[in-house]
Parts: structure tokens; sequence; C-alpha cells
């Protein structure tokens, strides 16, 4: 029997609108708490939850990105649905450490391509890496969206719930319309799942791309969100600036677009060095060193 506090908890996360995600993550998250302690959640107490997340985090099961969402969750149930904020009252998690984007090279993303597939799979590829789209989105995509005529491609729901426009180039346009001609989709759905009323989950997406990254005979295993990366620091190297990166991208703050930029070698050796200029000026060449 389903737990009276969860049910609730269902209700609250839909009447705020959160995404469907967001539900699903929050709602395993608290379930795990529930059973864990074998008790209603209205008689747990503040060292109970901090134990709890000090159990998760000395485990090593879990990143801290991990652990960061699972504070969220039971600091919803119990701020919001329980409605006794002083148990999750000064919850603590490790710091997330910022990490460089892991970027594949344009011969890589061409070997994946190259690859023997179904039109979606090839599709899905070319969202991620020809609009910037991240593997949700690409799941999520409704016939409706694309907007064939304006060249562009309509997100709705993208992170946070904010909804953007991406580009949409005629190749990427021929894609998806092959897709649509093999499949037929009949709902909203480019790429129904299982339930043909539901999207495609973004599990199945994540199986294709490490079946294609083996067949290309990659070196090193990307995750999905590579290829959105790629898209970034490609077109800075085809030279589109930061600002319209970052719209593309729906990034909130121009910070998460800059750290693009930390991993481009080429970005940094176009740029002169202030001692080369001032050395220059004096009227003595700068010996060439690489």
């Amino acid at each position: 029997m389903k737990d009276p506090v969860i049910t609730r908890m269902e209700e609250d996360l839909k009447d705020l609108d959160r995404s469907i995600h967001t539900r699903r993550i929050y709602l395993q998250t608290v379930t795990r708490l529930r059973r864990h302690f074998g008790r209603p959640l209205q008689q747990l107490e503040i060292e109970d939850v901090q134990k709890y997340m000090r159990d998760l985090n000395r485990s090593g099961d879990y990143s801290a990105q991990s652990l960061r969402v699972y504070a969220a969750a039971i600091r919803f149930v119990f701020k919001v649905t329980v409605r006794r904020p002083e148990v999750v009252q000064g919850l603590r998690t490790p710091r997330v450490r910022s990490k460089l984007p892991i970027i594949m090279t344009t011969g890589e993303v061409r070997r994946c391509l190259a690859v023997t597939m179904s039109e979606r799979n090839k599709a899905f590829i070319m969202l991620a890496y020809g609009g910037g789209l991240r593997i949700s989105e690409v799941s999520h995509v409704r016939v409706a969206d694309i907007e064939s005529a304006n060249g562009v491609l309509r997100i709705p729901n993208g992170k946070g719930r904010k909804e953007r426009v991406v580009m949409l180039s005629l190749i990427l346009l021929e894609q998806l319309r092959r897709v649509w001609r093999e499949q037929r989709p009949e709902g909203a759905w480019l790429f129904p799942g299982h339930k043909r009323h539901m999207p495609l989950q973004t599990r199945q997406i994540r199986r294709v791309w490490a079946d294609i990254q083996g067949r290309a005979g990659l070196r090193r295993h990307y995750p999905f969100h590579a290829l959105r990366g790629a898209f970034a620091t490609h077109l800075l190297d085809g030279g589109v600036d930061l600002r319209t990166i970052q719209v593309l991208l729906g990034h909130a703050r121009m910070n998460s677009t800059v750290r693009y930029v930390a991993v481009q070698a080429n970005h940094v050796n176009n740029v002169q060095s202030p001692l080369d200029r001032l050395v220059q000026e004096a009227g003595r060449p700068v010996q060439e060193a690489r």
C-alpha cells in the first residue's frame, strides 16, 4: 500500500508544476527514505535524516550531485508536504566540484554518425550535436515543435521549465522528416515510448548511444551530454560569439557557457600574450617556439 504522505507529495509536486523528471526522482528518493526507516515519515526527527544523509555520503556509492538531489527531495517532503521544516534544518550536502566538460572531436562525431543505425537513432545524435539539445529534450521532441517554415525547433520545457528556440538546419530537418515517415507516430511525440502516449525514456537513448560508440570504435566512452558540449565548442571554433551560444544552449548564466572556452586550446592559443605584444612594440621580434 502506498504511503499517504508520498501520495500527498506527488500532488504537491504537480500543484507546484514540477517537471515529470523531478517528480519521478523526488518520489523515488523519498520512497527509499521511507523503506529505510520502516516507519511513517512524520515520525522521523532531524537526527534520523542527518544520519541517513551522512551514511549515504560515507558509502561512496553516490556522487556529490546525487546527494544534492537526495537532499532537495527530502527538504521538499518535510517542508511542503509534512510541514515539519525543522527536520531538515541545516541539512548539509557535499560541495559539487566544477569539472571542465569532456569534448568530442569532430572526427569522433563523424565516426559515430557513420555507424549503420536506424533513422531514429541517428536523429538522437543529430539533435544533440546539431541543435545542442539535452537528452531529456531529445526524448521529449514533439511533432508540433518542429517549425520547418521558420527553420527552428521549439523546446517548450527545457531545464527549469524554460522555453527556448534552437536552430533547425536543413540536414537535421530532413532527418526528422525521415524519422516521421519511417515511424508515422500517432501521438504528439516524435519518439514515442513503449506506451505510445508517453515519450521515449532517456535510458533507452543512453543504451543506443553506448552501442553506437562501441561500434564506432571510440577509445573512450562519452556521456550523451558530450554531444551538446561538442555543439557549443565547435560553434565557438567556427567564430560564433558566446552570447549567441548561451541563447542556443538555454543557459541562464554566462558562467555555464564560458566553461566551454576553458577547454579550447585553439581559443587560448589564438590570443596574443601581452608580453609578446609589449616586446613587438619595442621593435624586437618574437621567436616562434611552436
